[in-house]
């Protein structure tokens, strides 16, 4: 089962190329200069991205696709703000953090689909101003993107989902916060040599489970930390016995998942995982878990 960690990827280094700098303080600027090899930096401290000119008058929620009548970026009920097809982007956010949010709760927050080459560091995403109601949109989606980082971010519910990958290659995660999602902390499909290092993940409440992973090769957490997440076995969604008790569900095509020295702290869930004979833990941690216990780590 280490044979695949010989030739795991984490650390890609993008290639060379040429790129185009470009500062941006509102939303229209950011939208309009999202472009291939670009480097957008952020000097402002919030992109509510509603306030973009094209969606000011659009009923929040509608379903359906709305060009916002540039090359790269379009908007869809549901996703979000999409950014597509774009090549070498860099988004890098003010150095004491710039946030991009919604005011749209039944949208995911942001949406890259086929984009290469994406790096995001610096930016915290969320749903502002907050709502009574719950989120029904997620905070992050990732859709069919290779070699991405993702640095220094924040990922805030209450979104149903931290982060959503589907067809994803080459994604290193670093130094960066997923907490207070109300479904899943993330979810998992058709991805492979997924990395996330020194990231926390915190206080998530799932109905559904904490992690699903399906048709995934090859996934690693090195140090981090999984602290005060539990399962909501008072939800109309959980069922026991099925998928639902786990902290970690992988289905039955995924292999390779590697856990080295993380730490579990302060967590209720039922079971660890379902498939103990993919997942090494190594030097792993735990601490004041309900029903987690380091012994159900054991291989």
């Amino acid at each position: 089962m280490r044979i695949f960690l010989l030739l795991f990827t984490f650390f890609f280094a993008f290639p060379a190329f040429a790129a185009d700098t470009l500062r941006v303080r509102t939303p229209d600027e950011f939208v309009k200069a999202i472009g291939p090899e670009r480097v957008i930096v952020f000097d402002c401290d919030t992109i509510q991205l509603r306030e973009i000119a094209e969606l000011k008058a659009l009923e929040p929620g509608r379903p359906g696709e709305y060009p916002i009548l540039l090359p790269y970026v379009q908007y869809i009920g549901g996703n979000g703000v999409v950014i597509k097809n774009v090549n070498g982007l860099q988004l890098i956010g003010k150095k004491s953090g710039t946030v991009i949010c919604t005011s749209d709760i039944q949208n995911t927050i942001m949406t890259f689909r086929r984009c290469a080459r994406l790096s995001i560091s610096g930016i915290e995403f969320n749903h502002l101003p907050k709502s009574l109601y719950n989120c029904e949109g997620g905070v992050v989606f990732l859709d069919q993107c290779s070699s991405v980082k993702i640095d220094r971010c924040k990922l805030i519910g209450s979104g149903t989902f931290g982060l959503l990958l589907a067809n994803d290659t080459n994604l290193r995660c670093t130094n960066t916060l997923i907490t207070e999602c109300s479904q899943l902390l993330f979810e998992v499909y058709g991805s492979v040599d997924l990395a996330f290092e020194k990231c926390t993940f915190s206080q998530i409440t799932a109905s559904s489970g904490l992690l699903h992973v399906t048709n995934v090769k090859n996934m690693q957490f090195t140090a981090c930390l999984f602290e005060k997440n539990r399962i909501d076995t008072e939800d109309g969604y959980y069922e026991k016995g099925r998928n639902y008790v786990f902290y970690f569900y992988a289905d039955e095509t995924s292999t390779g998942f590697l856990l080295r020295r993380c730490e579990f702290r302060d967590n209720a869930v039922e079971m660890l995982t379902n498939k103990k004979e993919v997942f090494i833990f190594e030097g792993c941690a735990y601490k004041g878990n309900e029903q987690l216990k380091a012994s159900e780590s054991k291989q």
